[in-house]
This record gives C-alpha cells, structure tokens and sequence, in this order.
C-alpha cells in the first residue's frame, strides 16, 4: 500500500503512462503485402554497375548435416541482425520517442528519467532479435540474406542501415533526394544495390520488420508494466519521511 506520505503525482503518472503507451508515434507503419510504388530515386540513364555474384558473397553460415533449411536461414537472419544493429535501434527510438511525449505532459515528466532507467534494464533487446530474425528468416532464404550482409558491409549500406533517418524504406526511395545521404563513390554502390532483387525485396519488408520489433517491444512492456508501477511506488516510499 502507498504511504500517506508518498507523493501521488509521480505515480498517477505511470498510470496515465499506461493509458497513452499504444498512442504513440509509431517507429515504422506497416508496410503494404502487394507494394506498388515509383522507383523514382535512379532513372534509366544512370550508369548501373554490375552486382555481385551470388558465389562471391560471403557465405558466413554454412550449412552442417544437422541443420534444416529454417534453421540456416535464422542463423543468418541473426547475423544480419549483429550487423546493422536494428533490434537495439529499435528499443532506443521508442525509449527516446516514449521520454519526448512525456516530457510534454506535466504529469508524466517528473518520471520520464525513471521510466528510461527501468525500461533500459527491463527490455531485452535479445527477444526483440529472436522476433526479428524470425520474420527475416520466413522471408529470405540465407543467399539473399547473405547478399543483404555484403550490401551492409558497404559504405552505402552503413549509410542507410544506422538509423531510421536514412534507412531505405518504400516511401523515401520514391524520392531523388535520398541520394544526397551518399558521397560519390557510395552513389555508385547505391545504383548497384538497387537494381538487385534482394534489395528491393528488403525495402518492402523493413517497415513490417521494425513494426514487428516494436510489437515485441510493447509485449515486454506490458509484461512489465506492473513491476515498474511496483518499483516507482517502493522508491517513493523509501524517500518519503517516516512519520
């Protein structure tokens, strides 16, 4: 039970907390099964480059005796993962998004630093990536998942798979602008990736991936949504004077 002498304000708001959490800005929409949309960022004009041969790629995972066609692809579709990074970029955006709407409600700001702190322990960004790799091994097969791994190991990958600003999403490959991210060289990386099936396939799929990390972030929140009032209301009692 709540003290007499605990403030209320800071627990109020993590119920109000509570209320607002699925209302909030979303990381990534979903994305459209049958995508139809422009690929208006290179015209046919441009030189193209020559993509990489499916032999030359590097072949990181390979296949044991034991192992099953799915679980060769989720063991790349994890590796992946390991490279860009994306489950943790996940869990940070929303933290980050979560503590902006906050900050913007007085009755929620004197918690923001709270709520950060304990879903900084609390989220596993390890169940995330299983959700992730998951949906990317369903799919992908490894060969295009391994063409995706070279891609990202490129400058232009880098450039468009560390943060959301600049990942290659449906809606910014409609515009030319997006090759302005790139310097010379990595423009001519980009024209080649482009035109590569794996690549465009990847763009379709990475709003319903990020959605699908952002669900899995909001399942651990709402595991733990009990515990972090139970926290709050424990600290606020250790701090409040005994009577």
């Amino acid at each position: 039970m709540v003290s007499l002498h605990t403030p209320a304000k800071p627990v109020l708001g993590l119920v109000f907390l509570g209320l607002f959490w699925l209302s909030l800005p979303v990381a990534a929409q979903q994305e459209s099964r049958q995508p139809s949309r422009p690929r208006s960022v290179i015209t046919s004009g441009q030189p193209t480059g020559s993509p990489a041969p499916a032999s030359s790629l590097p072949a990181d995972s390979q296949a044991t005796p034991n192992q099953t066609r799915s679980e060769i692809n989720l063991a790349v579709a994890h590796e992946l993962l390991d490279l860009t990074g994306f489950p943790s970029l996940v869990k940070q955006t929303i933290i980050k998004g979560l503590q902006k709407e906050m900050r913007k409600r007085p009755d929620m700001s004197e918690i923001s630093s709270f709520v950060r702190d304990f879903l900084q322990k609390r989220i596993s960004v390890q169940i995330i990536t299983e959700e992730m790799a998951r949906y990317l091994a369903d799919k992908f097969d490894a060969q295009e998942l391994r063409q995706l791994k070279a891609i990202m190991d490129t400058g232009a990958g880098r450039k468009m798979f560390t943060s959301f600003d600049t990942l290659p999403a449906p809606v910014r490959l409609r515009e030319a602008s997006y090759l302005e991210i790139f310097d010379e060289q990595e423009t001519i990386q980009f024209k080649t990736f482009y035109r590569l099936p794996v690549f465009q396939k990847f763009s379709d799929y990475l709003p319903t991936l990020f959605q699908i990390g952002k669900q899995s972030f909001d399942e651990q929140y709402k595991l733990q949504e009990k515990e972090m009032f139970m926290e709050k209301v424990r600290q606020l009692q250790e701090e409040s004077p005994q009577p």
